[in-house]
């Protein structure tokens, strides 16, 4: 199977928020963007699919060695076979992808304060978005800095939306320092009571997610917004179907709530036209 068509596979499901955001971008363009939202996913997944630490171990250690193999020449898993040509065509450096994927590597499973969450959001999806707003084009320099701030927001909003997996997988991605200032603890999480304190939590949470959406649109620069269409519908979608799960209670353990595929394409229609 080639580059593509396993990329397409893997990580394009038809009404998925990413179908959507990839939906009028051009071909050539498409497969890069695919290609680097592949990467991240299999990476990432590892820590959710393998129950055995030492199983997963092994498969970060084969993914930091085929990161190796594929800067020499050598890639021989259909994500890195045209990883290479991506960076030269885009000017990706070998360190900008290392930030992501040894970031993901390392990921810890509880977080003591939301400095070093930033820093885990900044790195992984921050660093991820970054590269996107590569691929898609840009003028100033900002745009990459906004794009960066997405990829935090974003991440962020994945870790509330996906609160419900995470725990039971037990992964706490919300800093130590913000469950005590709730009266929370990760036991308590892990027994995935919907509580007025955790409601408290996920408001102060979804607050924060919706500043970093505004300093998102704000450090855009007008100049690229059009290039950069995608990381908007990216950023839209997700602030959409937050709203949602904010007038449902934030009732994170109890069902995950997802926007009707008319809605997601009228969000996307607006961008576009």
């Amino acid at each position: 199977m080639n580059s593509q068509k396993y990329c397409e596979q893997k990580i394009i499901k038809e009404g998925s928020c990413l179908y959507y955001s990839l939906r009028f971008v051009v071909a050539e363009k498409r497969h890069a963007l695919l290609l680097l939202h592949t990467l991240f996913h299999e990476i990432d997944e590892i820590k959710y699919k393998c129950q055995d630490i030492q199983v997963a171990h092994q498969k970060h250690e084969w993914w930091q060695q085929e990161m190796m193999q594929t800067f020499m020449g050598k890639a021989s898993h259909p994500v890195t076979q045209d990883l290479s040509k991506i960076m030269e065509q885009y000017a990706i450096s070998q360190a900008d992808i290392l930030t992501m994927t040894d970031t993901l590597i390392q990921c810890p499973t509880h977080f003591a304060d939301f400095k070093q969450l930033e820093t885990y959001c900044q790195q992984t999806s921050g660093q991820l978005q970054m590269l996107c707003a590569k691929v898609l084009g840009y003028q100033k320099d900002e745009t990459l800095e906004a794009a960066q701030q997405l990829g935090v927001m974003l991440q962020l909003y994945y870790f509330i939306r996906e609160l419900r997996r995470d725990t039971l997988n037990a992964y706490i991605h919300i800093p130590q320092t913000e469950l005590e200032q709730f009266d929370l603890t990760q036991h308590i999480l892990f027994e995935q009571k919907q509580t007025e304190q955790l409601h408290a939590l996920l408001t102060f949470q979804a607050q924060r997610i919706s500043e970093y959406y505004q300093s998102f649109v704000k450090k855009l620069p007008k100049t690229d917004r059009r290039q950069q269409k995608m990381e908007l519908v990216r950023a839209k979608l997700a602030m959409a179907t937050l709203k949602e799960m904010e007038r449902d209670g934030l009732a994170v353990f109890q069902h995950r709530i997802s926007l009707t595929p008319l809605r997601k394409l009228w969000i996307t229609m607006n961008y576009l036209w």
